[in-house]
């Protein structure tokens, strides 16, 4: 899992070319700032925020059969650990223009499509 920043705001600042991988960054960096108890205990809050929003909007969202839609969801962390979730987004931006994106969205996106087409084997 990793949080991917607005993009879309960020690269209109001045020094975003020059910033740009430094905006973005995954779970090795927050492991390695914060240590590896944290990062777990961190994980753990932002999975049961996720699933208390999907369960709360599970009668909102339609079941189409043979497709599959991928959410985009904005987690901020404040100065104690502690997560909050900023945004659910029903079409993510996919664009691989830092280090960090380039690693991890090939992967997401393998990874999203070998758990649909496993849905569909007999």
């Amino acid at each position: 899992m990793v949080h991917l920043t607005n993009n879309c705001f960020q690269n209109k600042h001045p020094d975003y070319k020059a910033k740009k991988d430094s905006t973005i960054s995954g779970w090795s960096l927050i492991e390695e700032t914060i240590g590896k108890e944290k990062t777990q205990q961190l994980s753990y809050e932002i999975k049961r925020i996720l699933m208390t929003t999907f369960a709360a909007a599970k009668r909102k969202l339609i079941a189409k059969k043979g497709t599959y839609e991928l959410l985009g969801c904005d987690v901020i962390v404040d100065e104690n650990c502690k997560p909050y979730l900023l945004e659910v987004n029903t079409n993510p931006a996919m664009f691989t223009d830092t280090k960090t994106q380039k690693e991890m969205l090939p992967v997401l996106t393998k990874n999203t499509l070998d758990v649909a087409l496993g849905l569909f084997e007999t």
